[in-house]
């Protein structure tokens, strides 16, 4: 669990065969990078998200939830978040966290995904 303690930041979305996905300007993308998540040895967690208050404009605003997580193997966390899709199967490695969005229409988690770096 030591590998994955640590700190994880957001370098972006991908769609389902791995392109980046552009962002809509580049205030969404300053303040959207700025998103990280926490892992500690305990399984305790928090995420912290930045968005702009009007979605597309205005003040970058942050919110920080916390959840857990169970350590499943050195390649796979399993995320327990309140979310309509229930808990997510994180993909790991050393340096890349990757996280699949939730599909709110259906409940379920879809093949894009939120990526996430391991800071030093």
């Amino acid at each position: 669990i030591a590998d994955v303690v640590g700190v994880w930041k957001l370098t972006g979305f991908y769609d389902a065969i791995g392109n980046l996905e552009p962002f809509n300007n580049s205030s969404l993308e300053i303040c959207q990078l700025q998103s990280f998540i926490t892992l500690e040895s305990d399984g305790n967690a928090t995420m912290t998200w930045y968005y702009l208050a009007n979605e597309v404009s205005g003040p970058c605003l942050s919110e920080t939830n916390a959840f857990q997580f169970n350590y499943i193997n050195s390649t796979t966390l399993q995320f327990i978040v309140p979310s309509q899709c229930g808990n997510a199967t994180i993909t790991i490695s050393s340096t890349a966290l990757t996280w699949p969005s939730c599909n709110g229409g259906t409940g379920s988690y879809g093949s894009d995904y939120r990526l996430f770096e391991k800071q030093p």
